[in-house]
């Protein structure tokens, strides 16, 4: 009888413990797809901004001022928080530039192959890429020739920067700018560093579009994971 007991007791708890997983399984999902419905919406926003205010040259002005950070491309050891937290992305849609959470919206970054569609702000701190992918060069556009980082979270539930490591050589990615132009560059190389190298941040070719993408490691995220690509003519 005693055994009995003691067996029923487990099997409860067991169905306590699954049902408890499930809850935080159907949280974190609903979570995920609210945060990537606003994160497409803050991008839509973008866009319909962008029709609007094609040749204002206010319109123009706080584009261009939002795009000059205030980070020094130095190394990436502590460009990421301890802790991936992104805030619950909240557009203001009153403004004459699109805004999320308070951040001027740079551009969009598209790379189909992952479903991969975000705003791009200015990088100012750890806290701007819990909002969304940043552009951590400092002194360049999105879109202009040399070399022009993006950094963004590697998130366990799926979002930002997580599946770069299924992409290969040859993949596109899409950078579209505030001036309309989409510019489509392909991968031409992917690797790990420590966060103290900052080779990655270099141009090669002046004459050239090139693009750096960058987030922590799966499992390491004390290491940083690069996507090198070039413009594709």
């Amino acid at each position: 009888m005693k055994v009995r007991k003691r067996i029923i007791v487990y099997i409860a708890i067991l169905i306590v413990l699954l049902a408890a997983l499930l809850v935080l399984f159907l949280y974190d999902r609903n979570n995920r797809n609210v945060q990537s419905n606003e994160l497409d919406s803050a991008a839509q926003s973008f866009l319909d901004k962008l029709k609007n205010g094609a040749g204002d040259s206010e319109y123009e002005q706080e584009i261009n001022d939002a795009s000059l950070g205030t980070n020094a491309d130095g190394d990436l050891t502590n460009a990421f928080p301890d802790n991936a937290a992104m805030q619950a992305p909240i557009l203001d849609s009153s403004s004459k530039v699109a805004k999320i959470n308070g951040q001027t919206i740079l551009g969009i970054i598209t790379i189909s192959k992952i479903g991969v569609k975000y705003p791009i702000i200015q990088y100012v701190n750890q806290k701007s890429l819990n909002i969304s992918i940043c552009k951590y060069s400092q002194d360049k556009k999105l879109n202009d020739l040399g070399n022009v980082a993006l950094i963004g979270h590697n998130m366990s539930n799926g979002l930002m920067f997580h599946n770069l490591d299924k992409l290969k050589d040859g993949d596109i990615i899409q950078i579209t700018d505030a001036s309309g132009q989409t510019i489509t560059y392909g991968i031409t190389s992917s690797y790990i560093i420590e966060p103290q190298d900052t080779d990655c941040l270099k141009t090669a070719d002046p004459e050239k579009r090139e693009l750096t993408l960058i987030t922590c490691v799966t499992g390491d995220f004390s290491r940083r994971f690069i996507i090198k690509a070039e413009e594709i003519y």
